[in-house]
């Protein structure tokens, strides 16, 4: 997306290696991957982020670790943790990157606006 805007620089950083910028931007207190950072380059002021997956899978997720913590046994957590990552991959092989595609575009149009 960044290369067909020639207004827009991108460029990756490692988050274990900037712990600093991705503490800024916990999600659910960890330090999640990926994440999308919109910096304004005048004053680098933070216009915007998102990350690290579609709001959809995000709640699917998030759904799942609830259902670990109440799991009583170790072997019903560790098998909700492993339907949760198959279940993830399987939305991501169908989804195809358009909700991830949709969502950066609606805050970069978000961001235009302002």
């Amino acid at each position: 997306m960044a290369a067909s805007q020639p207004h827009i620089e991108h460029f990756l950083i490692l988050r274990d290696e900037h712990l600093d910028i991705m503490d800024s931007f916990l999600t659910n207190g960890a330090r999640a991957i990926p994440v999308t950072i919109v910096i304004d380059k005048e004053s680098n002021e933070v216009l915007g982020h998102w990350g690290p997956r579609p709001e959809v899978l995000q709640h699917q997720v998030m759904d799942a670790k609830a259902a670990t913590l109440v799991a009583t046994t170790e072997e019903d957590r560790k098998a909700i943790a492993e339907q949760a990552k198959i279940d993830a991959q399987k939305w991501y092989a169908r989804d195809k990157t358009l909700s991830t595609q949709k969502e950066v575009l609606e805050m970069l149009e978000t961001l235009v606006k302002h």
